[in-house]
């Protein structure tokens, strides 16, 4: 009784709960939700990038179907769907395909993806070649048309330089085309998958003139030999001149020969040039150069001695000759020895003759004209022999300047006086036709002015001699302060004195004998007073010098003389000065 019980009881509960549910009233579900965006994709033929859809859904899950082989299609995210496509190399038509998205029982989406032809790129240039001239350096454009985003321009050329600007290209040639042929480069463009384009770039040949060899040398006496020139030009014609009469230059094709028309009688080489000349190029010269002649010099040509003179003296030599010079002397009291390879040393014996002697030394070498060294030597006098005598005997033409400023010339001679008391005379001193009577006393050249002004003075001007130097064949006297020099080669007796800095005058100044004071001068004041000697013997003074009677307290020396311009600047020559006036 008891399970029939419970039995009821469920029974009964059960159809309860049966009649409850039936009773309440069935709640409806929300539709499932689906899209995307975006809703389609676009590749180009060489586009592989990766694209991506976004997926919105209430569904609890979505998934995709369809797509082909070129396409890849793969999810790394929920909401995410990515593709990618492959190259495209067709160049007609495009490729299409569906991709399919579904979740729950939303309506199905579609993805449509298209991938384009393959785009052919176009290239163009204009112009399409480039020349420069040889001489020509500078820049040229030439145009380049694409539809490619982008293009290249190329070359290995050294003589070239490129550079692109947006659609120019600028070709420079730096340059010129120096060679013997054109030159040309080949300039490579490229854009994309367009076919690539050579550009040519010529430049011509410069115009030249070269001249083989660049030198000519002849030889001395080389006047029948022909030498030739080879010219190398691409100009239309060239010419030739000289700038020398001693050669000529004759024309024959490409060939210019060369010929001197004389030796070279110089003792030194000669050059001359030829000029080779076209048009519109550089002229080309060529130095010809002829040898000098075989050439022998001596210094000095002359050389004097005294007659006891026994000294040796110095020849110098200077020879282009390829053998060894000789000296050989014409007398036997000549004696010539080699001093190295450029001097010879002459020494004489003592002439005890009074007559002066001369003799000739020789010099050879190779096939040099001979040089002569003339050799004169005095003779002896019966006294002492004045150091020098070959003062007297001469024939003279001085110039001065006076206290005007004025040029003032005179001529006279210069002549030895023999007799009891010998001695020289020099006439017309100072133009004033006065004559000094000199002679050499005491180691001294006195000009002795008693017999100038009668019994009006008793003074005299002495000449102090210093040494003869046989180097610079000078000699140098002094009056006072004051220096004179004799140039034996030139013949010169200079009197150019200077006095306290300043331009001293040559005068001769009287005194009296009575009270000792200056009474006047003898002849113009003069300064730069120089007297060209001409010899009229060389034969000395005769008689013996050294005799001549002159009261040694009556010989004074003449130290103040007048200056100029200002004579009155001391009170010495001032007093002097006054009384000369």
């Amino acid at each position: 009784m008891k399970n029939l019980g419970f039995n009821i009881f469920i029974t009964t509960m059960t159809v309860f709960c049966m009649l409850f549910l039936t009773a309440c009233p069935k709640e409806e579900r929300e539709p499932d939700t689906l899209s995307v965006a975006p809703a389609s994709f676009t590749f180009s033929a060489d586009d592989t990038r990766e694209q991506v859809a976004t997926i919105s859904t209430n569904a609890p899950s979505w998934k995709f179907s369809g797509g082909e082989s070129w396409l890849n299609i793969y999810t790394k995210q929920d909401d995410k769907l990515y593709v990618t496509a492959q190259n495209y190399t067709n160049t007609e038509t495009s490729r299409k395909a569906t991709i399919t998205i579904t979740a729950g029982d939303a309506m199905p989406v579609t993805v449509s993806v298209e991938q384009t032809a393959k785009e052919i790129n176009t290239l163009s240039v204009n112009p399409t070649s480039l020349s420069f001239d040889g001489n020509e350096t500078g820049e040229k454009t030439a145009t380049i048309t694409s539809n490619a985003p982008s293009w290249d321009a190329t070359c290995d050329a050294s003589w070239l330089r490129l550079s692109q600007q947006d659609k120019t290209l600028k070709v420079s040639v730096s340059t010129k085309n120096t060679g013997t042929a054109d030159r040309t480069a080949d300039v490579r463009i490229t854009a994309g998958n367009a076919p690539a384009l050579s550009m040519k770039v010529t430049q011509t040949v410069a115009l030249y003139l070269t001249v083989s060899p660049t030198s000519l040398s002849f030889g001395v006496n080389e006047t029948n030999d022909v030498k030739t020139l080879t010219i190398n030009t691409n100009c239309s014609s060239w010419n030739v001149t000289s700038s020398t009469s001693w050669l000529s230059a004759t024309k024959s094709g490409n060939t210019l020969r060369v010929r001197v028309n004389s030796a070279n009688t110089g003792s030194s080489s000669r050059q001359a040039e030829i000029k080779i000349t076209a048009s519109g190029v550089p002229d080309v010269i060529v130095k010809v150069t002829q040898a000098e002649s075989t050439y022998l010099n001596v210094t000095p040509t002359s050389l004097s001695f005294e007659a006891k003179e026994t000294s040796t003296k110095q020849v110098s030599v200077s020879t282009n000759a390829s053998s060894a010079w000789e000296a050989t002397a014409s007398a036997s009291w000549v004696s010539v020895t080699k001093s190295g390879n450029n001097a010879f040393n002459v020494k004489v014996t003592a002439n005890t003759s009074t007559s002066a002697r001369n003799a000739t030394i020789t010099v050879k070498a190779d096939n040099a004209p001979n040089a002569t060294v003339s050799v004169t030597q005095n003779g002896a006098s019966s006294g002492s022999t004045p150091p020098f005598g070959e003062i007297a005997r001469s024939s003279y033409t001085a110039t001065g300047i006076n206290e005007k400023g004025a040029t003032v010339r005179w001529s006279g001679t210069i002549i030895p006086v023999n007799g009891t008391k010998p001695y020289y005379e020099i006439t017309n001193w100072a133009n004033t036709g006065y004559t000094l009577y000199c002679n050499y006393i005491y180691g001294l050249i006195v000009m002795d002015l008693e017999k100038t002004v009668g019994n009006m003075t008793n003074d005299y001007l002495i000449f102090r001699p210093a040494l003869y130097d046989s180097r610079t064949n000078i000699i140098t006297f002094y009056i006072g302060n004051f220096i004179l020099k004799y140039d034996k080669s030139s013949k010169v007796l200079d009197c150019s004195v200077t006095m306290e800095g300043e331009n001293g005058y040559i005068v001769l100044i009287a005194k009296s004998k009575s009270n000792d004071e200056y009474q006047g001068n003898v002849g113009n004041m003069c300064q730069n007073v120089k007297l060209t000697l001409t010899s009229t013997s060389s034969a000395p003074m005769s008689g013996n010098e050294e005799t001549y009677e002159v009261p040694l307290d009556n010989r004074k020396e003449i130290r103040s003389l007048p200056t100029a311009p200002h004579p009155e600047t001391s009170p010495k020559v001032k007093n002097i000065y006054k009384q000369l006036r």
